[in-house]
């Protein structure tokens, strides 16, 4: 009987020994983990950009719950002029919650790009980053809002009349597709530890570019016609809202950022 009690008391032990060896192994695996989670993070101090993006793809959700159709209209008219020239005609088409939420989406995310452009490039910002963010959407807001007006009063004073507003329609509406295909591109930059970053900018850069170029050379071939009948109206106009921001821009940036 003595011994019975002894052999089930070393089995007992035993049995502690093993459980206590599985929890440790169970800790070692969650701090593995853990590290593992760490090492994706390129740096734990900007997860506010992180949980940003992830606030853009809650308004997309938004979106495709009350605005499906519309959403898909709008993607179509990225690469079909008629669909995006239909959807300008017809006002009944635009829903002002609709165009708020893609605005804010284009807003936030070219904010992000630009802040995590500038951290990249050890840029020191004045205040903290919410307030920075906040600081540049209302930034790129004022700025747009400004260039849009000048433009409408460019185009009354030579009479380009529903061509300069469609024109300003066609570059909101790939302003707003560039808002959304930033999404995914925020989120690779804030996760990847690639140590060559720039090369990203410098794609992602290229893209934007081609999309732009492409919204242009729909533009073009379109109103073919009208533009050589008023090609200096639209070259100088074209000059003024287009070109010479760029540039001012591009020399801004290289002096002060590069």
């Amino acid at each position: 009987m003595l011994d019975s009690l002894q052999v089930l008391k070393q089995a007992r032990n035993i049995t502690d020994v093993y459980r206590e060896c599985d929890n440790i192994q169970l800790y070692v695996n969650n701090a593995n983990t853990v590290q593992t989670i760490q090492s994706i993070r390129s740096n734990p101090h900007q997860d506010w950009i992180f949980y940003a993006s992830i606030g853009s793809l809650l308004l997309i959700m938004l979106i495709r719950l009350y605005y499906d159709q519309n959403l898909r209209d709008f993607l179509r008219s990225v690469f079909n002029e008629n669909i995006a020239y239909q959807q300008f005609a017809y006002a009944e088409s635009r829903t002002f919650i609709y165009n708020l939420l893609l605005d804010l989406i284009y807003l936030l995310n070219i904010a992000l790009f630009i802040i995590s452009l500038l951290k990249w490039y050890k840029v020191k910002l004045p205040y903290p980053d919410s307030f920075n963010l906040l600081l540049i959407i209302a930034l790129i807001f004022l700025l747009i809002q400004i260039k849009f007006f000048l433009s409408k009063a460019f185009a009354g004073i030579f009479k380009l009349g529903e061509k300069a507003d469609y024109y300003a329609f066609s570059i909101t509406k790939i302003l707003r597709f560039i808002g959304l295909i930033l999404i995914p591109f925020v989120l690779i930059v804030y996760l990847s530890n690639f140590a060559e970053k720039q090369y990203l900018y410098m794609i992602f850069g290229i893209f934007m570019t081609m999309i732009l170029l492409f919204g242009y050379f729909q533009f073009l071939n379109r109103n073919a016609s009208y533009i050589q009948n008023h090609f200096f109206h639209f070259f100088v106009y074209f000059c003024t809202f287009e070109i010479v921001p760029v540039l001012v821009i591009s020399k801004l940036v290289y002096e002060y950022i590069l």
